[in-house]
Parts: C-alpha cells; sequence; structure tokens
C-alpha cells in the first residue's frame, strides 16, 4: 500500500511549479499551524509545492525568520536527535478564495498519533488526481 502511495506522490511532484502568488498564499496559509507547534518567525524552505484542482501538497523544512535554524531540542526535547529535522508534510484546500489546512504533519518518534490513517488517505487521493490531471495534459 505504502509503494502504491509512493508512486502517486511522485507522480504527484511531477506537475507544474505554481506562480509565485499560490505559492505565498499556500504558505501563509500553513505558517499559523506550524507555529502554533513551533513558536512565532516561521518561515519555510519549500521541497516541493504543488497546486493542482483546488489542492496544495507541501513537503518544507522550517526555519526563523532570515533564515536562522529553529531549536527542535528545545520544543521536543532529548526525542529530536531520532527525528528527520523539522519537515513539515501538508494537504491544503482552496475553499470559498482561500487556502485551509486539511492535515499537516510534524512528526515526533514517540507520537504516533499524529502520522493518521487520514494523512496517508489525504495524501493518495490528492496524489491520484494530479496525476491524472498530469497525464491528461
Amino acid at each position: 500500500m505504502r509503494a502504491i502511495a509512493a508512486i502517486f506522490a511522485m507522480l504527484a511532484l511531477s506537475a507544474a511549479a505554481p506562480a509565485p502568488s499560490q505559492r505565498k498564499a499556500v504558505l501563509d496559509a500553513l505558517r499559523p499551524a506550524v507555529e502554533a507547534k513551533l513558536g512565532p518567525g516561521v518561515e519555510f524552505v519549500v521541497a516541493h509545492l504543488r497546486i493542482e484542482g483546488g489542492w496544495a501538497f507541501v513537503i518544507a523544512d522550517p526555519q526563523r525568520k532570515g533564515g536562522k535554524p529553529i531549536d527542535g531540542r528545545r520544543i521536543f526535547g532529548e526525542h529530536f536527535g531520532n527525528m528527520d529535522g523539522l519537515r513539515v508534510d501538508a494537504v491544503l484546500r482552496r475553499t470559498g478564495g482561500r487556502w485551509l489546512v486539511v492535515e499537516h504533519a510534524i512528526v515526533k518518534p514517540n507520537d504516533l498519533s499524529r502520522v493518521g490513517l487520514a494523512f496517508f488517505t489525504i495524501n493518495g487521493v490528492i496524489a491520484l488526481l494530479l496525476g491524472a490531471l498530469g497525464i491528461v495534459d
């Protein structure tokens, strides 16, 4: 099942990059959810950002404004050493003219409740949609 989801995610990532205004709107919508966990003053180093059909998929590394790193040890304690950084994965949907966060995760190694089936299901559906639209295009 994960292999299939990974294939569809790769297809989704092949979509064209969004316009700068779309990119800003998506990241501005994601920022409050991430700042609730990591504190104020977050900006993103974006690894992947794809928008298609009113859906957005983001993989990004948060940092403090001006490029300063976020102290993950201060937030997650001794468990931060077992984490793969502070990478954020998120799915957003455009509704009523604005972007809304459907799901996002900053995963701690001892809190698997944040890695729910819903997150993978939403990512799979989005990947299928984006992959199909990419093939049609």
